[in-house]
């Protein structure tokens, strides 16, 4: 055999070598690639993930939530007021305590 044609047969043997080491490299990358995508898939299913992905939404119900407050603020001061004040207006009571009175001065009375 001529030298020449052991060159080319020894290169030709180191370029396939190269070729397949390549592409064993490229496998490889593209596994971790996989893998990668594969984790950043799971990092979007993490609640704190879930969480920010929602805090818009969130965001919005709160400042519905704040604005909504004032009147029930309003409302329940007048319900503090009415549960304070008694359940009958005060002519009503003033009206109860005099018939009591009168009855109960009708009963002494009688005898």
């Amino acid at each position: 055999m001529a030298a020449t044609t052991i060159v080319w047969i020894v290169s030709a043997v180191l370029w396939a070598a190269v070729l397949v080491a390549a592409g064993v490299q490229l496998a490889q990358a593209g596994a971790h690639a996989k893998r990668l995508n594969q984790r950043i898939t799971g990092y979007t299913k993490l609640p704190v993930v879930d969480a920010a992905l929602n805090a818009p939404y969130d965001i919005a119900r709160l400042e519905a939530a704040l604005t909504a407050v004032e009147p029930l603020v309003e409302r329940a001061q007048v319900a503090i007021a009415t549960i304070r004040r008694g359940p009958f207006p005060e002519p009503v009571r003033v009206a109860y305590a005099t018939a009591r009175r009168n009855l109960a001065d009708f009963n002494r009375f009688r005898g």
